[in-house]
């Protein structure tokens, strides 16, 4: 009797924990968590970062970017995807497909490039700067990106060699600090939580 209690214990625990990890905003969390960590803290006069920055645009629209790094080459504006299967993808593609191996049903989702432009667009309004930003999107190691042909989609693990890598842009240690204050304040002021951003 006891090993039954035990194994219907067992049973609810691990279906718990299934239920927990299949949710995507779990999900979600746990690769910008990922990027988090690989990103480090600011370090003044090097690097300045800001994580899970979202507000409202001058249109009145919420928009919720996971990552940006402000360093000597730019602006860098990372979109996380923590994902599994194998994905599917280019540039210009409105839309990119994820397949799982042994499943017939493939799940069509909008490709992170776009949606990070737009990001990158509204931080633009917001700074009134444009040709500063880099538009990167990093999927966790759960999927196969090798379908994408698509430039700046990488591993977690190429993050740091990559925002280490000439832009062509040069910015002063003012121009950093400027921005990245800017940034801060508009992520202080917390207009929006993330129960309302859609």
């Amino acid at each position: 009797m006891v090993s039954i209690i035990i194994g219907i214990i067992i049973i609810i625990i691990l279906s718990a924990i299934s239920t927990i990890f299949s949710n995507s905003r779990i999900k979600g969390y746990i690769g910008e968590k990922t990027i988090t960590n690989i990103l480090g803290k600011t370090l003044h006069g090097q690097k300045y970062i800001i994580n899970d920055l979202l507000f409202i645009d001058k249109s009145g629209h919420s928009c919720q970017i996971d990552h940006i790094c402000i360093n000597k080459h730019g602006i860098w504006v990372i979109e996380t995807k923590n994902f599994g299967g194998k994905i599917f993808g280019s540039k210009y593609q409105k839309e990119w497909v994820q397949k799982f191996p042994h499943s017939k049903k493939n799940n069509n989702f909008y490709n992170p490039i776009l949606q990070n432009k737009t990001h990158i667009l509204r931080l633009s309004e917001y700074l009134n700067i444009c040709d500063i930003f880099v538009n990167i999107v990093v999927f966790t190691n759960r999927a196969d990106i090798s379908k994408i042909s698509a430039p700046n989609v990488i591993y977690p693990s190429k993050l740091k060699a990559v925002l280490c890598q000439s832009t062509g842009k040069n910015l002063s240690l003012n121009e950093m600090e400027h921005y990245y204050n800017k940034l801060l304040d508009l992520k202080n002021k917390k207009q929006i939580t993330k129960d309302k951003h859609i």
